[in-house]
């Protein structure tokens, strides 16, 4: 992955309130446990694997997921990932997920 799939999980997190008594539902049934209790990326593919044994065009699906917002394929900058980063990793430590320890580049500001 090259860049934060940040378009498909804002849709995936729109699906999963949209369907959320059916996916609770199914997985108290199933001993599946408490969806909200997961990182936010095993939410996500939980959420995902949900719908995708659902709809008739899985691959389709995942497609639709990538695309941009809006129709916006405007590539954000450096500073804009930076900060978008920056909240994900407030609102993921608000949950008590402690964020990758980052390593230099060791190979950056070598000319």
């Amino acid at each position: 992955m090259v860049r934060p799939p940040y378009q498909a999980v804002i849709r995936l997190f729109a699906h999963a309130e949209r369907y959320w008594a059916q996916i609770d539902g199914e997985a108290i049934r199933s001993g599946g446990g408490n969806y909200l209790e997961l990182t936010p990326d095993r939410f996500c593919n939980a959420v995902q694997s949900w719908i995708c044994e659902r709809v008739k065009d899985p691959e389709g699906f995942v497609r639709e997921l990538e695309r941009p917002l809006g129709g916006n394929a405007r590539t954000p900058s450096q500073a804009e990932m930076d900060d978008e980063g920056a909240s994900f990793v407030a609102f993921a430590s608000a949950f008590g997920i402690t964020p990758p320890q980052v390593v230099a580049d060791p190979t950056e500001g070598v000319a």
